[in-house]
């Protein structure tokens, strides 16, 4: 159920970005920001495992969203 909330929101948040880009409008700043935190998953995971991370998910995040 988690996920799927997960995904609606990335879908609407994109959708709405392609359609103002679509009309020639500049995207609005977003009202609120979601911060994931994975608990004892150290930062060298992500290219030590890279290989194994789904195309629709972890690696989807970190090619298309903010990172920090």
């Amino acid at each position: 159920m988690k996920r799927l909330v997960i995904v609606i929101l990335l879908i609407s948040q994109q959708l709405t970005c392609a359609i103002h880009i679509s009309i020639g409008q500049e995207a609005p700043k977003p009202k609120l920001v979601v911060g994931i935190v994975v608990d004892q998953m150290r930062y060298d995971y992500l290219s030590r495992y890279w290989s194994k991370y789904g195309e629709g998910g972890l690696k989807n995040l970190f090619r298309r969203h903010f990172m920090h």
